[in-house]
């Protein structure tokens, strides 16, 4: 039962880093300045001016934001997987925190694909200010999420190796 849940972790791993490097090659030659300050543009004047002032090969970043879905749903679970496991192995008050912040990950793997349909709204008319629908909010609570996750996973996996060195 171990192998098996190692292999499934390795998966999403290897998936998560593949996509990773395939959304940054991609986002990187088509996206002056980053999809990040794409995603965190309040107005509209501010996405159009991201996207029409430096150049983007829109129909690329389109596409790349598709992938993007991909890319959430594995680190998504990954983030989960590695939340959950964590707390179970601590045990106690963890497990119901543990819970709590697994729960954020996907969540933010929500805000993630809300702000995705957002922006593509946005690319497939860049002209259409009474149609913009900023990707902010949730690309602002998305991160503190996943950085919530993080933090956890990293304290929690101190703890383990703290016990396992006292144990």
């Amino acid at each position: 039962m171990k192998r098996i849940k190692l292999i499934w972790l390795l998966a999403f791993t290897v998936l998560a880093c593949m996509l990773m490097i395939v959304e940054w090659n991609v986002c990187n030659k088509n996206t002056t300045g980053g999809i990040i300050d794409l995603e965190f543009a309040k107005t509209h004047a501010a996405a159009k001016e991201i996207v029409v002032t430096n150049g983007w090969n829109i129909a690329a970043v389109k596409w790349n934001t598709i992938i993007d879905f991909l890319f959430v749903l594995t680190y998504s679970a990954l983030i989960f997987s590695m939340v959950w496991r964590a707390s179970k192995v601590i045990g106690g008050i963890f497990v119901f925190i543990g819970a709590i912040i697994a729960a954020l990950s996907i969540i933010a793997g929500l805000f993630d694909c809300i702000e995705n349909f957002r922006i593509i709204a946005f690319l497939n008319n860049p002209s259409d200010e009474d149609g913009f629908r900023s990707p902010y909010f949730f690309a602002k609570w998305k991160f503190i999420f996943l950085v919530v996750c993080v933090v956890y996973y990293m304290v929690a996996a101190i703890v383990i190796i703290d016990r396992k060195k006292i144990a």
